[in-house]
């Protein structure tokens, strides 16, 4: 399954966000490097809402297993750099 743009533009914005929140926490603005956070994961939310894997795998299972495979990437990123 290939990535579209909006799978492709969380990928690289999530690949981004430890280096950002890094910069952030080094510059004692910690409220910035959560707002970084949770910005990818609302976006991330919309990308679910959107494509729906619950109605996708009806149609299209593999499809919806790459929609969920990003969404638990940004999940597992936003994890750790909030742990």
């Amino acid at each position: 399954t290939q990535d579209d743009a909006l799978s492709l533009a969380i990928r690289q914005r999530c690949s981004e966000l430890p280096e950002l929140v890094r910069s952030e926490i080094e510059n004692m603005r910690l409220s910035y490097a959560l707002e970084h956070i949770v910005g990818v994961l609302t976006q991330t939310n919309k990308y679910m809402e959107d494509r729906a894997p619950w109605k996708m795998a009806k149609e299209n299972l593999a499809e919806a297993g790459h929609t969920l495979a990003v969404v638990i990437e940004v999940l597992r990123v936003a994890g750790v750099l909030l742990f």
